[in-house]
């Protein structure tokens, strides 16, 4: 795991100095995520012949990767304009210190993202819009 530097470590909720958010996420593409939605059946037959419904259908396979690895998983817009790239989030460095003690460990999680979606790429901290 790539670590977060002291300084934005958020330890308790009263905490003086309130630094950035960062989560803690693997980027993915949008084509990615709707592929995987549109593979395992989880959009409805109309939605998935309109790529209207992208964001939809990129929602719905953050939500099936979050059943699969029992984490709490986010679907975030990265801080900077990369076209199509996007980020599943495990958590944030507000709600770091919860996330150590409970839920599956990282390593699971984020190898179960990357054999569904089928890309290599590795979790990191983001910052995020």
């Amino acid at each position: 795991m790539e670590q977060l530097p002291p300084e934005y470590i958020v330890s308790t909720k009263t905490t003086c100095h309130r630094p950035p958010r960062l989560h803690y996420c693997i980027s993915v593409t949008s084509h990615q995520l709707y592929d995987y939605a549109v593979k395992n059946h989880l959009m409805p037959e109309q939605y998935i012949r309109d790529r209207s419904h992208l964001y939809c259908g990129m929602d719905e396979a953050v939500n099936e990767l979050e059943q699969l690895s029992g984490a709490m998983l986010s679907l975030e817009a990265p801080g900077w304009s990369a076209e199509d790239s996007w980020l599943v989030a495990r958590y944030t460095n507000y709600n770091y210190s919860y996330h150590m003690k409970t839920g599956p460990p990282d390593d699971d999680v984020f190898a179960l993202i990357r054999r569904e979606l089928a890309t290599t790429a590795t979790p990191k901290w983001y910052r995020v819009t």
